[in-house]
C-alpha cells in the first residue's frame, strides 16, 4: 500500500486502511485491506470489494476469539490441550 514503510504496514492499532488497485491478471479493480487489532496483530487481504474484505476480517476475528487460550488451537476439548483427562 502507499502508506507502507519499507513494505511493512503502518496501520495503527485498532484501525483499518485500504486502497483500490487494478489487477491486470483478474482484469478487475480490487481492494488491498489492512486491519490491526487493538493488541497490534495485523490482518491483511486482497478482496474484490471492501465489504468482502471486512467479511474476511470478521471471520478471522471470530476464529481468533474461538482459539483456546491454553494452546492456541481451535477446539472444544480443553482436557486434550491441558493433559487433564479427569484426573482432578
Amino acid at each position: 500500500m502507499k502508506t507502507d514503510m519499507n513494505g511493512c504496514s503502518t496501520t495503527p492499532a485498532g484501525q483499518e486502511h485500504y486502497e483500490t488497485y487494478y489487477s491486470p491478471t483478474l482484469h478487475a479493480t480490487c481492494i488491498q485491506y489492512d486491519y490491526r487489532t487493538p493488541q497490534g496483530q495485523l490482518f491483511s487481504c486482497a478482496a474484490p470489494t471492501l465489504e468482502a474484505a471486512r467479511a474476511r476480517r470478521d471471520a478471522w476475528l471470530l476464529a481468533k476469539a474461538k482459539r483456546c487460550a491454553n494452546c492456541g488451537f481451535t477446539h472444544g476439548d480443553h482436557e486434550w490441550c491441558t493433559g487433564n483427562f479427569g484426573n482432578g
